[in-house]
């Protein structure tokens, strides 16, 4: 799938669990997303992205998700710093 496409359906869903108010699937949503436009070399768009989301969680970090979103948002705070963890892979 192009990233034009992946970056449209990524944004459907990100949208669609908006208005859901479903905090865990936004973040699954923007953690997606965010991947793709880090993998665009827009590293403060997907930190941008990602962050706000993440920090709206209170508990439950230990989740495979807010690890995850927890690490690349961290990794992605200096543009062009190497991450040392395969989940963020810049």
């Amino acid at each position: 799938m192009p990233n034009a496409a992946k970056k449209r359906e990524f944004g459907v869903a990100l949208d669609l669990a908006s208005e859901q108010s479903t905090l865990s699937w936004q973040l699954r949503a923007a953690t997606s997303l965010a991947q793709l436009r880090r993998d665009q070399r827009h590293v403060e768009d997907a930190r941008n992205l990602l962050r706000p989301i993440y920090d709206q969680f209170r508990e439950g970090f230990v989740t495979r998700d807010l690890v995850e979103a927890g690490i690349c948002s961290t990794c992605w705070r200096e543009p062009m710093k190497k991450c040392h963890t395969t989940i963020c892979k810049l």
